[in-house]
């Protein structure tokens, strides 16, 4: 992964070094074209885990008594319906163990409004589980 950051930000800076403009610090141009490409990586990263069957799979395969498993299908379903920004930080939350900064650093929004999501994911879990 990092290697493939690293080799994709060569390659852009190669092709964008007519862009570079030689009253910034070149080793600044290039970080900032490597941080891009890493954020990109994570958000896409983070839409990729929303929607990962095999995660809920691994979870409920812990699980050894039948109602328990069909708790956490039941559980993985509702998340499925949610929208993907709130399946994205129910996933990176409470999956992953990520906290509410670091999901706002992938999903590029304030944590306010990750906080809200998660406030909002819950609340539409609730309805659908009850």
């Amino acid at each position: 992964m990092a290697e493939d950051i690293a080799q994709d930000t060569f390659i852009t800076a190669f092709y964008k070094l007519h862009t570079y403009k030689s009253e910034y610090r070149f080793s600044t141009w290039l970080f900032k074209i490597a941080t891009n490409k890493a954020l990109n990586w994570l958000k896409k990263a983070a839409r990729e885990v929303a929607a990962d069957d095999e995660m809920v799979a691994r979870i409920a395969s812990t699980q050894p008594t039948p109602e328990k498993e069909f708790v956490y299908q039941e559980l993985h379903m509702a998340v499925r319906n949610l929208k993907p920004k709130y399946r994205a930080v129910i996933s990176l939350y409470y999956w992953q163990g990520l906290s509410h900064k670091e999901i706002a650093t992938i999903l590029g929004a304030p944590v306010g409004s990750i906080k809200g999501w998660a406030a909002r994911a819950k609340h539409e879990l609730r309805k659908e589980l009850s």
